[in-house]
């Protein structure tokens, strides 16, 4: 596993020191916007990239008494681009930024110079220590000029590699085939927002966790995460913090890594920002998959309400029961149609394994549930009632509803579809499980 890089950040932004703190394969081992001691940070050469801001430092002046040759590697924050002997952009250790810049391009150049230079050193002789422009620069992320990169394409199809291990988009791995047999993916999908299902997908989550089995819950609702919101989590790693070290995660360090729900639920959020979900490709995500078969019996996925995101299919494509929710409202159920056509068109999902949830269903609805299979084509696996305020409380006290155990008209289908899931034939099988979770709710209760 790489070395975190250690960061010292000169700079008058604190939300960039903020930014390299929260980031994993960094370690910041100082911040300062005072000139004096960034310059004796400089001489003292105590990390191993240096932020350096304009607006703290005379660039040129500064760095004039440095020794470039031996000088760890350095990101340059600049008013402009003027020529500094010596520190020209001439191999992989050396960034210059010119304002306006984006303190998170800066990090991922960070972490990729991390990761580049890791992989360097591993593949060298112990006797020949990796020299600091191992990395050609035209293979280092870029920023996004507004007039465009001729070049973007190709480094950032070339970083998608290194990020997705060879892994192309539409194939899957060994380890996801062999691991099939044991584990099972639930895709939570829904062509429009705002019809419950992400509610549906937490509390299938913790009624599988109940009666037994070991669940990963995953927001894979990149632009709008708010999965921990249902389980009163705000802090812990997101998706972005796991994915560079996904492959070398084994159960002891995920079990420390990832928060635990008390029903046994892992819960693993998604990027904490919606500007963030731009860093998330659809090759990490298949990654996240085929890992996640490794350590789970069951991974229910939260998908984005948005019928034209590539994410969506490949996350159906590798699912093993895929969830349509919608409700009764015109709306919902037209998009619905639509998105189940498409489905089929383009022969998904693979194993035919389709179910849909009507939710908050209404008595005064002009649409009634027996309706839906013919206007549809797919029978209900189960309905659920309107209960909008039992919903509310569940999200703001931060348990979703199947822990709560009420009310018995939305809990008890959500636990027929994942006894349903699981197999559990035996209605007295059934019967036991929320016996016993009906005492362990008593006795935490007090």
């Amino acid at each position: 596993m790489a070395p975190d890089l250690r960061v010292f950040v000169v700079s008058a932004d604190r939300e960039l020191a903020a930014y390299v703190a929260d980031s994993p394969g960094l370690k910041l081992v100082g911040a300062t916007t005072d000139r004096t001691l960034a310059r004796a940070a400089l001489t003292a050469l105590m990390a191993d990239v240096y932020v350096l801001d304009w607006r703290v430092l005379d660039i040129p002046q500064d760095l004039s008494a440095v020794d470039p040759a031996t000088f760890a590697a350095a990101v340059i924050v600049a008013k402009d681009t003027p020529p500094i002997p010596g520190w020209e952009r001439s191999g992989g250790h050396r960034r210059l930024f010119p304002e306006p810049y984006d303190p998170l391009e800066i990090v991922a150049w960070a972490q990729w110079l991390s990761q580049t230079q890791h992989e360097y050193r591993r593949q060298q002789p112990a006797q020949n220590p990796p020299a600091a422009d191992a990395a050609p620069e035209s293979d280092m992320p870029t920023r996004r000029l507004q007039g465009g990169d001729p070049d973007a394409p190709g480094r950032l199809t070339r970083l998608r590699e290194l990020r997705a291990g060879g892994w192309p988009v539409g194939t899957r791995s060994a380890a996801s085939a062999d691991s099939r047999a044991t584990s099972r993916v639930l895709a939570v999908c829904s062509p429009k927002g705002g019809v419950g299902k992400t509610t549906i997908a937490a509390n299938l989550a913790v009624a599988l966790a109940v009666l037994g089995q070991d669940v990963l819950l995953a927001d894979l609702d990149l632009s709008s995460s708010d999965i921990g919101v249902h389980f009163d989590l705000d802090g812990g790693p997101t998706l972005l913090d796991l994915l560079p070290k996904l492959e070398a995660l084994d159960r002891p360090r995920l079990d420390r890594e990832l928060p635990r729900h008390i029903s046994g639920v892992r819960v693993l959020r998604g990027p904490a920002r919606p500007d963030l979900a731009q860093y998330v490709t659809t090759e990490d995500v298949i990654r996240l998959l085929d890992w996640s078969r490794k350590h789970f019996s069951w991974v229910v996925v939260d998908t984005a309400p948005d019928a034209a995101q590539d994410v969506l299919y490949q996350v159906i494509e590798r699912a093993d029961v895929t969830l349509v929710v919608s409700s009764l409202d015109a709306a919902s159920l037209h998009r619905t149609r639509m998105f189940l056509s498409l489905l089929r068109q383009l022969s998904l999902p693979v194993n035919g394994d389709l179910r849909l949830v009507v939710n908050r269903a209404t008595a005064g609805s002009p649409v009634s549930v027996g309706g839906v299979q013919g206007y549809l084509g797919l029978a209900p696996a189960a309905v659920l009632p309107e209960d909008v305020r039992s919903c509310e409380n569940a999200v703001f006290d931060g348990q979703p509803l199947v822990w709560r155990g009420k009310p018995a008209a939305l809990v008890d289908p959500i636990r027929r579809m994942a006894a349903d899931l699981c197999g559990h034939a035996a209605p007295e099988t059934q019967r036991a499980r929320w016996a016993l979770w009906s005492s362990l709710q008593r006795r935490l209760r007090g």
